[in-house]
């Protein structure tokens, strides 16, 4: 039988703060569910280990080189969470998501 174990959640940002404002803000504007989940994997999941592993604290931070680094991680399977290559499809989606996210948090106020 296996055991279960508690992992400690990752402390909270205002990186993570600043996703949790973008889905919320989604799901206010009437997002489907299944979307709003697809949004959430895609950010909280793949981008803010990507950034917390790269020493990214915001998302001003994020380069096209960064992006980029993301993106060729995943399709190659060094960035992905099962260290498997992801289909083009899948990364497209991820990566939509991160820039839809990425346009919204540049357009609110006080943020970069």
């Amino acid at each position: 039988m296996s055991r279960l174990t508690v992992v400690p959640a990752a402390p909270e940002t205002a990186f993570s703060r600043l996703v949790a404002d973008y889905l919320q803000d989604r799901r206010a504007g009437g997002v489907s569910p299944k979307t709003v989940a697809i949004y959430a994997d895609a950010l909280n999941g793949v981008l803010l280990p990507f950034c917390a592993a790269h020493d990214v604290t915001e998302p001003a931070q994020l380069s096209n080189r960064l992006l980029n680094n993301l993106g060729a991680g995943l399709l190659d399977g060094t960035l992905s969470r099962r260290g498997r290559p992801l289909s083009k499809a899948t990364v497209h989606s991820y990566m939509r998501a991160v820039n839809t996210f990425l346009e919204w948090a540049g357009a609110q106020p006080g943020e970069t």
